[in-house]
């Protein structure tokens, strides 16, 4: 008889583990944040317009939800509550264009060597704007739908925007043609 309660507990614990339940209860256990050492200087050059800078600061977090993917530590920006995918830009003001929106690297990517494509799309004036090419003029941006992976450049509308990012001293961004003596022929 004692094997009965035993069993239905081990029974009820395997059914409902495949279900997130485990997930559930473990998710109202909160822990506490822990800060990763040091900050990280991300810079964007534009044109001539003065350096927009922004210090960021990370913080390990266990990010728990009742669902099935599970919980687990990640890492975020400190001062935000938002999932650490959500992507923070750097704003500048084209006189030409408007408002322009370049996302700079998140807390995720500050471990690998280089991150790459943080900023394959961009926004103007609210509009998403994705990296074709790098030119001599610049970096080239296309205006087209999302899911849409071929662009006729004949009727695209294209925008050559000249900026560089860094962080902590170092280019993030692959140095243009005319950076690296490339001519094209």
């Amino acid at each position: 008889m004692k094997r009965l309660p035993t069993a239905i507990t081990l029974l009820a614990i395997a059914t409902l583990s495949g279900c997130g339940i485990t997930s559930c209860i473990d998710a109202l256990f909160p822990r506490p944040s822990q800060r990763l050492p040091g900050s990280h200087t991300v810079e964007l050059r534009y044109k001539d317009q003065p350096p927009i800078s922004a210090v960021i600061t990370c913080e390990r977090f266990y990010d728990a939800m009742c669902a099935a993917r599970g919980n687990q530590w990640a890492i975020r920006e400190i001062g935000t509550t938002e999932p650490p995918s959500v992507a923070r830009f750097l704003t500048i003001q084209d006189p030409d264009l408007g408002e322009v929106r370049i996302p700079r690297p998140s807390c995720e990517v500050f471990g690998d060597p280089a991150p790459e494509r943080f900023w394959s799309m961009i926004y103007i004036n609210r509009k998403p704007w994705f990296h074709s090419e790098e030119t001599e003029d610049g970096h080239v941006f296309v205006r087209r739908k999302y899911g849409l992976q071929q662009v006729d450049p004949a009727v695209a509308r294209t925008v050559t925007l000249k900026f560089t990012i860094s962080l902590d001293g170092k280019a993030l961004l692959p140095p243009l043609p005319s950076e690296v003596g490339f001519k094209q022929e």
